[in-house]
């Protein structure tokens, strides 16, 4: 492997695991494709558990490995980007960090906060809670 080859290959990690997956997105991407746990362990050349650990938050993926599950996420995010749920919000399970020439969204604000503004949060006594955040979600 010459210099350049190897400088390019972390690169291309460094890029990938930039947007990297939460377990709970690797899952949902793995079955939005209709892909077993074992085809994606024999494509990225691991066993059919590993990958599981993987979905479940048991382990992350390592290297040598890691590049090839990192380009498997990315195809297969590209194909089946999240859904968004009925209030808007979308059902993603990782963070994603935004592309440099990406156009900033908004991010969604809970309905809660958004139902009815000129509503005040009340505590148990029907007084209002100053400086209550509300519920977390």
């Amino acid at each position: 492997m010459s210099a350049g080859t190897g400088v390019e290959a972390l690169l291309e990690e460094a890029r990938l695991a930039k947007v990297f997956t939460s377990p709970e997105e690797r899952q949902r991407l793995r079955e939005a494709a209709g892909l077993s746990r074992a085809q994606v362990a024999a494509a990225v050349g691991v066993g059919r558990n590993t990958v599981g650990n993987w979905e479940t938050g048991v382990s992350d993926p390592t290297p040598p490995a890691r590049l090839e599950y990192l380009r498997l996420l990315k195809g297969l995010a590209e194909l089946f980007p999240p859904a968004a749920t009925s209030d808007g919000i979308i059902a993603s399970a990782g963070p994603a960090a935004p592309e440099a020439s990406a156009t900033p969204v908004a991010e969604a604000v809970p309905p809660t906060f958004t139902a009815n503004p000129s509503q005040t949060l009340r505590g148990p006594d029907e007084g209002a809670d100053e400086g209550d955040p509300g519920p977390c979600v």
